[in-house]
């Protein structure tokens, strides 16, 4: 059986991320643009980047393991509790950052922006 490229462009990005993205695997990708004049090219590849990666369509299988220790098992378990704790953990934190960003932080934002465009004229 041949190993099948995905099918988007080689790039340093490509390489880190061959194995979710062409593997047996479920990824998500964000991709963070900018709304600033000077990071224009930037993120319209990024955006291109995004839309080609979004594309590709694979299909995960499940690994099953045909037998599996008792003590295994509950290692697993845990595991798996102590990760699904660090996920909501994390949504609260991400839930709190956004509920605290004001119209004053985002002035305060587009005006710095603003000087750095200045700064660079």
């Amino acid at each position: 059986k041949f190993k099948r490229k995905p099918p988007f462009r080689d790039s340093k990005l490509t390489r880190l991320l061959q194995d979710s993205l062409g593997g047996n695997s479920r990824t998500i990708m964000i991709a963070c643009c900018s709304p600033a004049d000077f990071n224009l090219e930037e993120t319209v590849n990024t955006l291109r980047y995004a839309t080609q990666a979004r594309n590709i369509k694979t299909s995960a299988t499940a690994n099953k393991v045909q037998t599996i220790s008792q003590e295994e098992a509950m290692k697993l378990k845990r595991e798996n509790e102590l990760l699904k704790a660090e996920i909501e953990e994390l949504q609260e934190t991400i839930r709190k950052l956004t509920q605290e960003v004001t119209e004053e932080d985002l002035e305060r934002s587009v005006a710095m922006i603003q000087h750095e465009r200045s700064m660079r004229s």
